[in-house]
Parts: structure tokens; sequence; C-alpha cells
């Protein structure tokens, strides 16, 4: 699998501070660059994912050692991608599944 991240991303959370005004801000702060892989979700994932009221769009894969979690983002040039879930697929340690759907708050 390894040999498919094909792709070196930004991974991305957002982190909420106050400014002097006592307003809360939330940015994307970089976390750090990986290799992974993105493609877009089949028919099939869709589907399924509508039926539980939810939005696939992308899978992105990874190594099991990323810290990635559910409300971060990857990105690759113009294309931001929340991540909804992650999953360890089979249980194996070998990769990380993300499931992801476009970021529309960019």
């Amino acid at each position: 699998m390894r040999s498919l991240f094909n792709n070196t991303f930004t991974l991305q959370r957002q982190v909420t501070t106050t400014n002097p005004e006592g307003m809360v801000i939330t940015t994307w702060q970089t976390v750090v660059t990986i290799k992974g892989r993105l493609r877009p979700a089949n028919v099939q994932e869709a589907f399924i994912a509508a039926a539980m009221t939810t939005t696939l769009e992308y899978v992105f894969y990874c190594g099991p050692e990323v810290d990635i979690r559910a409300g971060d983002r990857v990105v690759l040039g113009d294309t931001k991608v929340e991540i909804t879930g992650v999953k360890n697929p089979s249980m194996a340690n070998h990769h990380r599944e993300c499931l992801g759907k476009t970021d529309k708050r960019v």
C-alpha cells in the first residue's frame, strides 16, 4: 500500500485562540506533511454514506504512524478535504483509511 502513496499532503488541524479583545479566532495550523493517496469515493461508498446521513466524497490513505483525526484536513494544491472518519482496516495497523469531504469552510 505504501508504494501507492504518490503525493505529499499537508495535514492541518484547527486551533482556537482569543485575540486581545477577547474574540475567539479559529485558524488552520499545519501539523505535518505526509505521504498519502487521495481518491474519489465510488458510487457504492457515497450511497452507503448518504444512507447514514453523511457526505463522502474522498477516501484518503496514509501510514499507521500518522496522527490524523476526524476534523483535520488534508491539503494538496487547491484541494482541501475535511476528514470525517478514520479507520484501521482489519485492525492490521498497516495503513489508515480516512473518509473525507470537500472542505466548504475555506
